[in-house]
């Protein structure tokens, strides 16, 4: 073969083996197999027990991912049932922590639900018609959430704090329109705004994530809105009372 085709194939077998260390992320985090690792060492079984998964998928799991690099071995010349694994420090912070700025567990949740909806999109590029975000499911508006949230709550307000009229506004009581994710306060610890009234707006997402948003903004008492895509009006839950509404035409 030649350089060119030496190249693209070398490319493409990382992609396969990135592709395949994407998945078992996502096992790990649909699952809870991180959480327990990063508490300690585990065995497969003690694993199994923690996560409530059968043994033997627990210890194939817990060999790809030590194999992979994700995770710590004790004691590599133990057998398959006494080996001991754990997640170091540094690694739940990329695929456990979601407040961590480094946290990228989220994608692997946005990439499987985009993969399951392919003969979909297969659909439309036949028929020039589309694939709606609600098709995805909770993987891909969860996915973004999540991978949105370490922005949010850590960058966000300073972000907004370094543009004079923007923090002048919001130090005012203004109301935030977030169009693309899960109500979540923005914080920052140089510069810090007063509590806001954080408004979420949905156009486009379906009734999962409208749902999701919403249990959220109550339990946490924040203004919480979608945008009905026909009327373009939207329904405003008050942060003082939920159960008081009011409505507007834009945001």
């Amino acid at each position: 073969m030649g350089e060119q085709a030496d190249a693209l194939s070398e490319r493409l077998v990382g992609s396969l083996i990135g592709a395949t260390e994407i998945m078992n992320v996502y096992l790990g985090d649909r699952l809870g197999l991180y959480a327990p690792l990063a508490e300690g060492w585990l065995t497969s079984s003690e694993l199994s027990d923690r996560a409530g998964v059968a043994e033997r998928y627990a210890r194939e799991w817990l060999e790809e991912q030590a194999v992979a690099g994700f995770i710590d071995v004790e004691d590599e010349t133990a057998s398959a049932a006494d080996r001991r694994y754990r997640l170091p420090a540094e690694h739940a912070q990329v695929v456990l922590d979601r407040d961590a700025p480094t946290y990228l567990a989220a994608y692997a949740r946005m990439l499987v639900a985009a993969a399951q909806q392919l003969p979909a999109l297969m659909d439309a590029y036949r028929t020039g018609g589309g694939v709606g975000w609600a098709q995805y499911g909770p993987d891909m508006s969860e996915g973004q959430e999540f991978g949105n949230r370490p922005t949010f709550i850590n960058a966000l307000a300073e972000w907004f704090g370094s543009v004079p009229d923007v923090h002048e506004r919001l130090s005012s009581g203004a109301r935030m329109a977030d169009s693309a994710s899960t109500p979540r306060s923005p914080r920052s610890r140089s510069r810090p705004l007063p509590l806001l009234r954080w408004v979420t707006c949905r156009t486009l997402y379906g009734s999962n994530a409208i749902s999701r948003a919403t249990r959220i903004a109550r339990a946490t008492a924040t203004c919480c809105c979608w945008l009905l895509p026909v009327t373009r009006r939207a329904r405003i839950f008050a942060r003082s009372d939920m159960k008081r509404r009011s409505r507007f035409t834009s945001l």
